[in-house]
C-alpha cells in the first residue's frame, strides 16, 4: 500500500504542483486517498502525515483514524474543485491515465464516490453520516461506465493481474468453498463461474480456483464501481424509507453487478485450462433478480440480510465487505454483522490487522500492537 499507491501518489501530487498541472494534483490527491482508505481500514491508526519525507521524519508518527478521515475527506473535497476550476490550457492527462484516459468528469464522480463510502463508514458513530453520503451519491456515479477499474496487462508478470499469477503459480489460496456454495446450490447465482472454477489434480485434490473475470493476464479489479454506489443507496433507503423504496435501488444494484460481471464472456476460448465462460442472457438476469432482490414482502431482518448477501456476491474479493461487516452490527439483533458470515474458527471474526514486526521493530514512533479483535476508531461497540 505505501510502496506502490502512496508513494506514487505522493510524487505525483508533488511534481503536479511544480509543472501547475491541476488535472494531475487532483488524481493524485483521489490516488492518495484510496490508498490511505485502504490501509486505515485494515490497521486503524497508521502513519500518513510524515510518510513523504523519510530524512526528516525516520519514525513517522501515527496518525489517529478520525484525523486520517478528516484529511481524506479534505483530499477529495480540494480534488472536486480543482477539477471544477480546471481550463483546457492546463497540462492534460490523457495515455498515462490508465483509469480514465484523461475524462475529469468521470475523476470527478469517482471523488463524490469515494465521499460516499467514506461516510458511510462513520455511520455507527452518528447517523447523520447517512445524509452526507446521500448528497455525495447525488454527485457519483450514474451508470457503469462510470466504475473506477484498474486494468492489468498481457505481458510480464510486474503488469499481468495479480490473481492470474496466484492462480497458475504459487497457487496459496482459493475461492472459500462455503462461498461458492452459496452461489452455486443455494442462489443459484449467474456470477458464479466468473468468479470460481472447480479444478481437481491428484496431488491438491478438488480446488475452486480464481475464476475467469479476475484471473486473466489482462483482467481488471474494481476500485470503487456503480454498484457499490447503489448498494449504499439501497441502504440508506431502507434506513429512511423502508423495504418498498429499498428495493428498487437493491434492483438497480443487482443488475448494475450482474451486466458487469455477465454480460460478457470472460477467459479463453482456447485455454487448456477451459476456464471460458459465455455471456449469460438478459432474460437469465432478470429472472435472477427478480427471485434474489424482491424484498418488501420480508421481515425486515430478512430485508437486511438479503441486501449485504447481495452486496457481498457483487463486492467479492473487495475490503467494502470487512468494512460493512463491523460497521452494521446494530441492524440486526442476532448477529454481530452484516453479511452474516460464520469464521473458521472461533466465534468472532477479526476487526483490524495488527501490525507488522517491521514497523512494531524498526518505527520508534509504533504504539504496542493491538489484538486483531480490538476495535478501530470508528467500530464502536
Amino acid at each position: 500500500i505505501y510502496v506502490l499507491i502512496l508513494k506514487p501518489s505522493s510524487d505525483l501530487i508533488e511534481l503536479a504542483k511544480k509543472e501547475d498541472a491541476p488535472v494531475y494534483l487532483a488524481i493524485g490527491k483521489i490516488l492518495n486517498t484510496i490508498g490511505i482508505g485502504i490501509a486505515t481500514s485494515i490497521w486503524g491508526d497508521v502513519p500518513y502525515s510524515q510518510i513523504n519525507n523519510p530524512n526528516l521524519y525516520p519514525n513517522p508518527v501515527f496518525d489517529t483514524q478520525e484525523s486520517i478521515y478528516g484529511k481524506m475527506l479534505n483530499n477529495l473535497n480540494e480534488a472536486i474543485n480543482l477539477l471544477n476550476e480546471v481550463n483546457a490550457t492546463g497540462v492534460l492527462p490523457k495515455g498515462d491515465d490508465f483509469i480514465f484516459n484523461g475524462n475529469t468528469v468521470k475523476w470527478q464522480k469517482t471523488a463524490y464516490a469515494l465521499k460516499a463510502r467514506y461516510f458511510m463508514h462513520l455511520v455507527k458513530i452518528n447517523e447523520a453520516y447517512y445524509d452526507s453520503a446521500q448528497n455525495a451519491l447525488n454527485y457519483a456515479y450514474k451508470s457503469n461506465e462510470d466504475n473506477c477499474l484498474i486494468r492489468f496487462q498481457n505481458g510480464q508478470p510486474e503488469v499481468q493481474a495479480p490473481l492470474y499469477l496466484e492462480r497458475t503459480t504459487t497457487r496459496d489460496t482459493e475461492v472459500d468453498p462455503v462461498f461458492g456454495s452459496l452461489l452455486q446450490k443455494t442462489l443459484k447465482d449467474p456470477r458464479e463461474k466468473f468468479y470460481s472454477l472447480v479444478s481437481s489434480s491428484l496431488y491438491s485434490g478438488t480446488r475452486a480456483q480464481y475464476g475467469p473475470l479476475y484471473a486473466m493476464p489482462d483482467s481488471y479489479f474494481p476500485i470503487i464501481t456503480y454498484e457499490e454506489g447503489q448498494f449504499l443507496q439501497t441502504e440508506i433507503a431502507m434506513k429512511k424509507g423502508g423495504k418498498i423504496a429499498a428495493e428498487v435501488y437493491l434492483k438497480e444494484a443487482m443488475m448494475a453487478s450482474l451486466a458487469r460481471v455477465c454480460k460478457n464472456p470472460a477467459g479463453s476460448a482456447d485455454s487448456v485450462n477451459k476456464n471460458y465462460v459465455a455471456a449469460i442472457p438478459d432474460s437469465i438476469l432478470t429472472q435472477y433478480i427478480e427471485q434474489r432482490g424482491t424484498i418488501s414482502s420480508l421481515s425486515d431482518e430478512d430485508a437486511w440480510k438479503t441486501i449485504f448477501q447481495q452486496k457481498y456476491i457483487a463486492l467479492f474479493l473487495q475490503l467494502e465487505i470487512w468494512n460493512d461487516y463491523r460497521r452494521t452490527e446494530k441492524y440486526v439483533s442476532d448477529i454481530k454483522g452484516l453479511p452474516v458470515i460464520k469464521p473458521r474458527d472461533g466465534n468472532q471474526l477479526p476487526r483490524r490487522y495488527s501490525y507488522s514486526g517491521n514497523e512494531i521493530n524498526f518505527n520508534k514512533n509504533a504504539p504496542p500492537n493491538p489484538g486483531i479483535f480490538e476495535r478501530i476508531w470508528w467500530d464502536v461497540p
